[in-house]
């Protein structure tokens, strides 16, 4: 449950607009919506830390079905990524923002160490 009385520490610098609109790609009859993210490139280690810290933190894993290709629908544990939104001007789609509490994480630290360029295996 949602702690509505400690300060908000957002999870990245900048949150992540999501939109979603009209398929204009050739297999539109069969998927007719799209979405999309657009995540500020300063909030992609903070988006990563929060991702971890989910995967750390199991009392936020939730049973649901996940659509696989090879097997059909199957049960898997997943984690929700919630954000607000509203209808576009147009009535064709709709957008918003991801900005999620920052997860004090032990298992994870939030802000994980880069390695120096020479140190990178590939």
């Amino acid at each position: 449950m949602a702690q509505f009385n400690s300060e908000f520490v957002p999870a990245f610098p900048y949150p992540i607009k999501w939109s979603t609109g009209v398929n204009t790609f050739d297999d539109a009859d069969r998927n007719p919506k799209t979405i999309g993210l657009a995540v500020p490139v300063e909030s992609i280690p903070g988006l990563c830390a929060y991702l971890m810290a989910l995967e750390a933190d199991t009392s936020k894993h939730k049973q649901a079905k996940v659509w696989s290709k090879e097997n059909g629908e199957e049960r898997k544990f997943v984690v929700y990524i919630n954000g607000k939104g509203k209808e576009s001007q147009d009535g064709n789609g709709s957008f918003g923002n991801i900005n999620p509490k920052k997860i004090d994480s032990k298992e994870w630290e939030s802000s994980p160490v880069v390695p120096a360029d020479s140190q990178i295996p590939f």
